[in-house]
């Protein structure tokens, strides 16, 4: 009962390439670290010095005789030297790229990737002198040429800035970016890559045809184009359940389909060679109807090689052959160190080779006699999500719960897909009418997908964020791996049916997560140049805005554990309020969605990503989280337009005689006019509107208000000139606390029922690398305690000295002095580079007396 249930799976070597591949990646990742140095002004014999130093690592290995210390060397010393030679050609580039001007020829390496302010599009331009460099170009919305097209251009070109952005792009190869202005076609070039890219666009104009999601899923899946997918409901509920590797152009991605190919056809009784030609036929077809995309050439490499030898039954190969394809493409261009595609891929692949067959043993042991044909499809889907862990989750902080029995439904569906898309787009071109009943099939198929996609999105706890526990998961998996690959454990019936009892309990702890927090509080979240305020009483929690995009609020909720929304409220209609919405069809699914009465026909992209129907807000209305209260101050009427600042939802967060008043976009002008009728209570808190802009505030709102600290949401080095000084300067005289996100981070205001409201601010730094100014990106965040109260900002002193002057006399007597006793400081250090920039931001603990309480609650009383 509890012996082995079958002959044990022999363990694949490791080959010698596999350590030469690990050293030449760190090679060329040392390198590009070098060359980036230098490029931001640092010395260029520090690349000699590196390469030295590999060449020094690689003699003592020699001396010693350490076979496995000479391979990686060996691959250490290649990578330096390969990727040295590389990035030096880089800085030649980006130097040609500077004294680029007027019209150039760009040809499209890939398909656009849409972004909220146009198209990014990574190809090559050349001048009219034939000097070619690889960049990356910013088109508007809608006129990206397909991948693989030249076309005439013109704009700014620039090379790339010694900053964060500028790091980035250095890592992709690309020497520099170009705004396009103009543009206008220049046709196909000659030869094999124009003959793809014109079949490759007449088949997007062919699945264009097809309707929907469903019709986005077939392009995405078939040609690798997601520029439909992208910001739909269908990729959330994707990246939710763990199912974007099947559309994305990667290893992962083919690895997957083409064992389930084999499984399929092994099952059915097909002979060997068959199969192989069959899945080289699929994957082929594929790359073609990709347009030759890089990352799909790279795909086909290390998937075909490992795909075709299992089908030929020589394992022992499998491996070498990965390792083979890999050391290739570090070789012939090292920025795919860095790709993150191309880490998926060899980490799929390589888990799937190493691991897959005794994945399936032990689920073959695990499972009961019906479900033991499952063993197979659900091995791949485990082994290839348990691999990917260590790069995803790090790089995306949230984790799939659901992906296994995502996978195992949707995973046949996409094969199938693949299979009969690719097919049909040949036939058609040949019997149109079949072609078009085969891509009916796709469509039908891609459906059914989406709308398993779209139910297992709404499991409870489908994905959780785990941003927190990323390296300890990272290093789990990895000790897990190496202790399997170790002792390579004969599958025990008692014992697998043990682990996967295990497992799922583990995966249930994991989603119920662990306890919530106590106490009341509001979080001003740091998500840049946008709104996002969190109300939450220990489990129960709701969000006030979502930021200007999904990333932002995604990282900030996660930073605060939060994995449900009892409600979400928009305050108008502006996107730097309502960007990040698709985050909440994901990890933090909303219970409900209120926004402005009377504008609720604008919020329909907000209602399809969150699956909620918009419900009106206005004057009175009242909504509660937990023991916290939320009255509607403004607007008293329905709205005519929801997209106007004065639009916007203002609220007053009540716990006891606790306070702080959310303003959204609304300004001085709203805020006065509730001020004239009575109903502009006295706060602890107010959350200044419109991010601090030229009268947000006034004298008069003020004296009513009397907040003892005034927080502004913004986003650092924004182009509006956001907080604005006359705005400052009327929070100082009013004898306000400022605290902005743009250097404080995070501002939490803990709300207790003693009457007493505290201010945390917590800080991330999530926005100071996109200072302009900055010459590089933040080098390091540290937290230490420190003894002082409060840091000097002499551009708060400089606004607070200039309204004490121009203030009236009655404003300055009035004037109080700070009543927030602070309790302890916190710092954070923020590095620059170049010129050792250094800037300090305090993180103040914060506790304040009630201040106008009894008055506060007879205009509430009133008011109810």
């Amino acid at each position: 009962m509890g012996g082995p249930t079958a002959s044990p799976i022999l363990r694949p070597a490791v080959p010698p390439l596999a350590w030469v591949v690990f050293g030449l990646w760190s090679g060329s990742a040392a390198s590009e670290s070098v060359s980036w140095h230098v490029y931001g002004g640092g010395t260029a014999w520090l690349h000699a010095a590196v390469v030295a130093v590999s060449a020094t690592i690689l003699a003592v290995a020699v001396v010693s005789r350490h076979a496995l210390a000479v391979l990686v060397g060996a691959g250490l010393v290649a990578g330096t030297v390969v990727g040295g030679a590389y990035w030096s050609a880089w800085r030649a580039e980006a130097d040609a790229v500077a004294s680029l001007r007027g019209d150039v020829s760009f040809w499209a390496a890939s398909d656009a990737s849409p972004g909220r302010f146009g198209s990014r599009v990574d190809g090559v331009i050349a001048d009219t002198t034939g000097r070619e460099c690889r960049v990356q170009a910013l088109f508007d919305e809608g006129k990206a040429p397909e991948a693989r097209e030249v076309v005439r251009l013109s704009g700014s070109i620039s090379p790339p800035r010694a900053d964060e952005r500028g790091r980035r792009l250095h890592r992709r190869g690309c020497a520099g970016t170009v705004r396009v202005r103009t543009i206008r076609s220049a046709g196909w070039p000659s030869g094999v890559f124009g003959a793809i890219g014109r079949v490759r666009a007449r088949a997007v104009q062919t699945v264009d045809k097809l309707p929907g999601e469903a019709g986005a899923l077939v392009a995405g899946v078939v040609l690798g184009d997601r520029r439909r997918l992208a910001g739909t409901p269908a990729e959330t509920d994707f990246r939710t359940t763990g199912l974007s590797h099947l559309v994305a152009v990667s290893g992962s991605h083919l690895v997957v389909v083409a064992s389930l190919i084999v499984w399929a056809l092994t099952a059915s009784g097909v002979g060997l060679r068959v199969r192989s030609v069959a899945v080289l036929s699929v994957m082929g077809a594929y790359v073609v109807a990709t347009g030759m995309q890089a990352s799909a050439v790279r795909a086909l490499a290390m998937t075909g090689v490992a795909i075709l030898v299992t089908s030929l039954g020589r394992r022992a190969d499998r491996v070498a052959a990965l390792s083979a394809a890999a050391c290739a493409a570090l070789i012939m261009f090292p920025p795919v160190a860095f790709d993150l595609g191309f880490m998926l891929s060899v980490a799929a692949v390589g888990g799937l080779t190493l691991f897959s067959g005794l994945a399936s043993r032990w689920f073959e042991a695990a499972l009961p006699g019906p479900l033991r044909a499952l063993a197979e499809p659900l091995s791949l889907t485990v082994v290839a999500q348990l691999a990917t862990m260590p790069v995803a989750v790090p790089i995306f902080g949230s984790l799939s719960l659901i992906a296994p029995v995502a996978n195992l439904i949707a995973g046949p569906l996409v094969s199938v897909m693949l299979v009969t898309g690719l097919v049909g787009l040949v036939v058609r071109s040949l019997e149109a009418r079949v072609g078009e009943f085969l891509l009916g099939i796709t469509g039908s198929l891609a459906a059914m997908t989406v709308a398993v996609a779209s139910r297992l999105a709404r499991v409870p706890a489908a994905a959780v964020p785990v941003e927190e526990a990323a390296p300890l998961i990272v290093w789990t998996t990895v000790t897990a791996a190496v202790i399997v690959w170790a002792v390579w454990p004969a599958p025990r019936r008692d014992v697998a049916r043990l682990g996967l009892a295990a497992a799922m309990l583990l995966s249930a702890a994991v989603g119920f997560g662990p306890p919530a927090r106590g106490g009341a509080e509001v979080v001003v979240l740091d998500v840049g140049q946008g709104d996002a305020i969190l109300v939450r009483d220990g489990p129960a929690a709701a969000l006030v805005d979502t930021g200007p995009n999904a990333a932002a609020l995604a990282s900030a909720l996660r930073r605060h554990g939060v994995r449900q929304l009892d409600f979400v409220v928009l305050t108008h209609a502006h996107d730097d309020h309502t960007g990040g919405v698709a985050t909440l069809a994901g990890l933090h699914k909303a219970g409900a969605l209120y926004v402005p009465a009377g504008g609720e026909a604008q919020f329909d992209e907000a209602e399809a990503m969150t699956d909620v129907r918009a419900v009106g807000l206005a004057a009175n209305d009242r909504l509660t989280v937990g023991s916290v209260t939320l009255t509607v101050l403004w607007p008293r009427a329905p709205v005519r337009d929801a997209a106007e600042n004065e639009a916007s939802v203002v609220l007053l967060v009540e716990k006891g005689q606790t306070s702080v008043l959310l303003t959204g976009d609304a300004e001085g002008d709203v805020l006065d006019r509730l001020a004239g009728t009575g109903e502009l209570p006295d706060v602890d808190v107010l959350k200044v509107g419109h991010h601090g802009s030229e009268g947000a505030v006034s004298e008069p709102s003020m004296a009513v208000l009397t907040p003892e600290t005034a927080a502004i949401s913004v986003g650092a080095g924004n182009r509006f000139g956001h907080p604005r000084d006359d705005t400052l300067g009327v929070l100082e005289a009013a004898g306000s606390e400022v605290r902005r996100t743009d250097r404080d981070g995070d501002l939490v205001f803990e709300l207790t029922e003693e009457t007493s409201v505290r201010g945390e601010v917590r800080g991330s730094c999530a926005t100071l690398a996109r200072l302009p100014s900055a010459p590089k990106a933040v080098v390091r965040e540290r937290l230490n305690r420190g003894s002082q109260a409060r840091v000097p900002d002499s551009q708060r002193a400089e606004a607070a000295r200039r309204a004490g002057r121009h203030a009236p006399e009655e404003a300055r007597g009035r004037r109080r002095g700070p009543r927030l006793q602070h309790e302890r400081v916190r710092w954070r250090e923020c590095r620059y580079r170049r010129g050792h920039r250094r800037e300090q931001y305090a993180a103040v603990h914060e506790r304040a007396p009630p201040c106008g309480g009894p008055q506060r609650r007879e205009d509430a009383q009133g008011r109810s």
